[in-house]
């Protein structure tokens, strides 16, 4: 038989598809995560206690950035624009207040931490009342050689024989710093000393600098290499440069070689002391058609060694075809190129990150989905900036020819960074790889029994079965009254026991957990034609979540005579908004056993939620007139009545049950 199941199931895949060059390493779909919040005092996607309590023991509230590099055998982290509280340990600490000054606010850190995944505990450079101190950087006289204000930041560092390098840029306009320069500390940190100034415009303020945001590495040759962006009106719109000076003459100005190209022969690179001979080193592109559009501002690099490529990060604001705006990686064989075409490999929406980790602007038709804002700044929208490699935590598998790599993340509102990783894979390879285990709607990554979840990853079918092609279950994979555990050779398992397939493709696989009781860490295993894969996914008797149409978050819901709720514009000519008052029916997942035991396998469940889930539209009170499984397998169908006191507009909906509530971000359109 053909069982049918409701289409926004498929519309929980939002197959994005990451490409590459041919010989270029494949991000792994789904396996860009945020790994923790280090700073600040509280997470605002959690609310529990960071690992730093940079309030309690810096006098820290807020920052940015966080571009980082070994030196002393500690890991050093550079924050640009840093909010302190307005006291510490009972003295003024603001901005204002000494020993700071208005135009110095940015903070280091550093740590010896070695487990990234239990998160870094950061300590700061204090200053004379133990909070974390203001970096200056000082001319040959002892004064401040530039101003180090709003946009005015640290940017990148680097130890050469012991001794810290670390770049300032400086010299904002409207927009942005216009000149970067380079200093030195010999007291890790304590204090540092103006060298020389390494990209400026040929005017104060200008723009004209093509190294203002840096990323440095060093290298086997014996130099240090700088990519770089320009700044001013510049700033993330700008193509990327490179550059390279000898690491023995870091301290002196000058000896700066600016990459203009390749010659001749396609391989050599060439090489100009003129910074105006810097070469762009590839274009990006923006909208359908697409357009010439250069798009970085800060970005970082590195050198991935189990996979044997450069690796470049930068936050691109660009959409097309092939890429949603967000976190861009690239990779390349040399320095210099060429480099790959870029792959999204983090981006707010499809990624767990607004309504997460990142504050979504509450609008007049979008709802408060998250607590993650900072106070006041409930319309102002969080976004994802500064992906600054923590190179020391790479790690490779051989195995399945993959690669995990962590980096810094800035949101913008909250105003904070986050760790995060992600996975990425060698060209050509066939061996599963699975980056995400999560409820199917909602994304959760807490799994339960009878629930909806997808798999994300790479080569978990086989390529014929694309994002384009990807395939559901049909009349021919059932036998009878059971569901298939298996469509072209594709199966999954959750501590051992099947899984029934509904979706395959190579980048996602879409599944209904077995009935089978489950707690704690569960190992959910996928084979694609006898290559496998595991994953451990954390998991509880219920996961509860809604059913969506969208990315937005408009619920799957419908009038009592079936037809689709939603905005007008949802689905034009067939979505209309619930009115007050109105008993409306309502798709949900993961919300865990039924008064009736669900036989495994069987296309026919049945059975209600006692006590039933209490469910809220805007935050007003809704009654539930019926809770429990629909015809479908693994949905659960809510009768709601629409509370009759709700204003138009669009409203967060929330079900709870025994202390575990759905998404965020679902709401439901109302108007009277």
């Amino acid at each position: 038989m053909f069982l049918r199941v409701h289409s926004w199931l498929i519309l929980a895949a939002f197959p994005f598809a990451a490409i590459a060059q041919s010989t270029d390493p494949i991000w792994v779909n789904g396996s860009t995560q945020k790994v923790c919040q280090p700073n600040g005092e509280t997470d605002y996607q959690t609310n529990q206690p960071t690992v730093s309590q940079t309030q309690t023991n810096y006098g820290l509230a807020g920052d940015d950035l966080g571009a980082s590099f070994l030196h002393d055998g500690k890991l050093w982290l550079l924050f640009g624009d840093t909010n302190p509280t307005a006291t510490f340990k009972g003295q003024p600490n603001s901005q204002t207040d000494s020993p700071r000054t208005p135009v110095h606010n940015d903070a280091i850190a550093f740590t010896s931490g070695t487990n990234v995944n239990q998160c870094l505990k950061l300590d700061f450079v204090r200053n004379s009342i133990g909070a974390y101190q203001n970096p200056v950087a000082l001319n040959a006289e002892g004064a401040s050689a530039v101003t180090l204000g709003d946009f005015e930041v640290p940017l990148a560092g680097i130890d050469v024989a012991g001794r810290m390098f670390v770049m300032f840029a400086t010299d904002k306009n409207s927009t942005f710093s216009t000149r970067s320069v380079m200093a030195v500390s010999d007291d890790d940190g304590v204090s540092y000393h103006y060298l020389y100034d390494f990209s400026a415009p040929s005017c104060s303020h200008c723009d004209g600098a093509k190294f203002v945001n840096v990323a440095i590495v060093g290298w086997t040759d014996g130099y240090n290499y700088f990519w770089g962006s320009a700044g001013g009106t510049g700033y993330r719109n700008s193509p990327v440069y490179l550059a390279r000076k000898l690491a023995t003459t870091m301290a002196q100005s000058g000896g700066i070689q600016y990459f203009t190209g390749l010659a001749k022969d396609g391989v050599t690179p060439n090489w100009s002391a003129s910074e105006a001979d810097a070469a762009q080193l590839f274009q990006d592109v923006n909208g359908a058609p697409p357009a010439p559009t250069n798009c970085t501002g800060e970005l970082g690099v590195d050198y991935n060694q189990p996979l044997q490529r450069w690796v470049m990060l930068y936050n691109c604001l660009n959409k097309n075809a092939t890429n949603p705006s967000g976190v861009y990686m690239r990779f390349a064989p040399q320095p210099w190129g060429p480099w790959g075409a870029p792959q999204t490999i983090f981006n707010g929406d499809r990624d767990r990150g607004h309504c997460f980790f990142i504050h979504r602007a509450v609008t007049a038709t979008s709802p408060a989905c998250d607590q993650a804002g900072n106070p006041g700044r409930e319309d102002t929208e969080g976004g994802s900036y500064g992906p600054y490699f923590l190179s020391s935590f790479t790690t490779g598998n051989s195995a399945n020819q993959t690669s995990t790599f962590y980096f810094m993340l800035s949101t913008w509102n909250p105003y904070i960074e986050v760790i995060m990783k992600a996975t990425m894979q060698s060209a050509g390879q066939t061996a599963p790889v699975i980056g995400l285990v999560a409820n199917a709607e909602g994304e959760s990554g807490t799994i339960a029994p009878n629930t909806w979840i997808e798999i994300k990853g790479s080569n978990l079918s086989k390529p014929g079965n694309g994002p384009g092609s990807g395939r559901t279950w049909q009349s021919s994979d059932f036998v009878g009254n059971q569901m298939p555990t298996q469509l072209d050779g594709v199966s999954v398992t959750v501590n051992g026991k099947p899984a029934y397939v509904y979706y395959i493709s190579p980048t996602q696989v879409n599944v209904l957990t077995p009935p089978d009781p489950l707690a704690g860490p569960a190992q959910v295993v996928i084979t694609n034609n006898g290559a496998s894969a595991t994953y451990t996914a954390p998991a509880q008797t219920t996961t509860p979540s809604f059913f969506v149409f969208d990315i937005a978050g408009d619920i799957a819901a419908t009038h009592a005579n079936g037809s689709l709720i939603g905005p007008t514009t949802l689905y034009s000519g067939q979505s209309s908004p619930a009115k007050p008052g109105e008993t409306i029916v309502l798709s949900a997942n993961g919300f865990g056993p039924t008064t009736v035991p669900v036989v495994s396998g069987s296309t026919q469940q049945s059975g209600t939620l006692s006590p039933p889930p209490a469910i809220t539209i805007g935050g007003a009170a809704a009654t539930v007139t019926y809770a429990g499984l629909s015809t479908y397998p693994g949905e659960f169908q809510f009768n709601v009545v629409v509370p009759t006191t709700l204003p138009d507009g669009n409203h967060i909906i929330t079900a709870t049950l025994n202390g575990a509530s759905t998404q965020g971000n679902a709401m439901l359109a109302v108007q009277h």
